[in-house]
């Protein structure tokens, strides 16, 4: 078996790592103390706060279904 065909996934296995991946950065977040929130993030004027917004979202035309 190629490695091209070994590694393809389902959207369905993607969708459900995507899953996890959000709520194991949940887990990192829920430990944050208030004052970290305000801390600058490495995206230019967002601090941490905003910046996992924008992997909370899923893409629009998932969110369409």
């Amino acid at each position: 078996m190629k490695r091209s065909q070994a590694m393809r996934l389902s959207p369905e296995q993607v969708w459900q790592m995507v899953r996890t991946e959000r709520l194991r950065l949940v887990e990192d977040l829920e430990e944050l103390e208030p004052q970290q929130w305000n801390t600058a993030s490495p995206c230019p004027g967002w601090d941490v706060r905003e910046t996992p917004s924008g992997a909370a979202y899923p893409p629009l035309k998932q969110a369409r279904r």
